[in-house]
């Protein structure tokens, strides 16, 4: 399953939460730097979820496209 998601890198907390549109925004105490805040953004993922969580589109963006993988 894929969702649209918005990350706020160096924000206070680490959270997953949905805005009132159904985007979920993941903040994450990690900067936009050396690619920490996308590990960041799919290890929180990895475990809101309780899978494996892959970047798909958006590596560069604070707008993502991830993937949740079902088999693992």
């Amino acid at each position: 399953m894929r969702y649209n998601i918005k990350v706020v890198p160096s924000a206070g907390d680490d959270s997953v939460k949905a805005d009132d549109k159904g985007v979920l925004v993941v903040r994450t105490t990690a900067p936009a730097e050396r690619n920490r805040a996308n590990k960041a953004v799919l290890q929180l993922l990895g475990m809101h979820f309780g899978k494996t969580v892959r970047l798909v589109a958006g590596s560069k963006s604070k707008r993502k496209v991830v993937e949740v993988v079902m088999n693992a």
